[in-house]
């Protein structure tokens, strides 16, 4: 792999993407935890705004930090007494 220019043409391809896809999505799950044990439920709703238009707005193939994003904003939506669920299973796999 070579970076010609800046960091976008690395993930032109496939096999990059879904790896970033995926450790992206970790570090979203272990932000909203954050979020959600500080109680602070404005930051959280910005925080969950964000993921609901990145997840609209991207391809993402069915991965392990999907699952565990969707856990976590489940868990942090159930804390905060926030009645939404989301599910993640019905991004398809794209391998």
């Amino acid at each position: 792999m070579t970076f010609v220019g800046n960091f976008k043409d690395s993930l032109v391809n496939k096999e990059v993407r879904q790896k970033f896809d995926n450790l992206f999505l970790k570090q979203l799950s272990q932000i909203v935890n954050q979020w959600a044990s500080k109680k602070n439920k404005p930051h959280y709703l910005k925080l969950i705004d964000f993921i609901r238009f990145y997840t609209m707005t991207t391809q993402l193939h069915s991965c392990f930090g999907a699952r565990m994003l969707q856990f976590s904003i489940n868990s942090g939506n159930e804390h905060l007494g926030i009645p939404e669920r989301v599910n993640m299973t019905e991004i398809p796999d794209r391998k």
